[in-house]
């Protein structure tokens, strides 16, 4: 009779975070999607976010999220439910659930650095302010693009990383022989 590989409390512990927050945000985004579905069901809604002409022009970024508004949530349904379960799959000691949780957390770094070449062109539109603002007002608003820039790329850098060590420690030989069934 062989011995079996004992279980690392790491895999065990990983998958029930992503357990717990791929459930979570599963619900969520199925909460959104519900939500957007219904508000744009008819064309009010769509109308009322068109650019009027009225204020500072509406952001390329800003405008691509507003004509997709649809698609993003089911985007983030889709991502939320394959880390769910792949999740499981990790808990349950699946081999392919261990390299589906690998090509999630690489989707997951490439987010992260992507979203980094985004912000610039998102945070450049808070700096669009009318006219009538006082420039003492406008001084001070210039300043929060650019402390939001800041706190997210650091964040984006920190998520990145974590993915890229939680790859790292999936991809090692001890965990690997965890996955191989006998």
């Amino acid at each position: 009779m062989e011995n079996p590989v004992p279980r690392s409390s790491f895999v065990t512990v990983l998958a029930w975070i992503f357990i717990a927050l791929a459930g979570f945000s599963s619900l969520i985004s199925l909460l959104q999607n519900i939500m957007i579905h219904v508000m744009f069901r008819s064309g009010a809604m769509a109308a009322a976010l068109q650019d009027t002409g009225n204020g500072p022009p509406m952001g390329g970024l800003a405008k691509f999220a507003f004509d997709h508004l649809q698609w993003i949530p089911a985007f983030f349904l889709g991502i939320s439910l394959i880390t769910l379960i792949a999740a499981i799959a990790l808990l349950r000691r699946r081999n392919w659930g261990r390299l589906a949780f690998i090509a999630v957390m690489g989707i997951g770094i490439a987010w992260e650095l992507g979203s980094l070449a985004v912000m610039p062109f998102f945070f450049r539109s808070f700096t669009q302010l009318p006219g009538t603002v006082p420039p003492d007002l406008r001084a001070q608003f210039s300043l929060l693009p650019k402390l939001m820039f800041g706190f997210s790329a650091l964040v984006a850098v920190a998520l990145a990383v974590l993915f890229a060590w939680i790859i790292k420690r999936l991809a090692s030989a001890d965990i690997k022989r965890e996955f191989v069934r006998s």
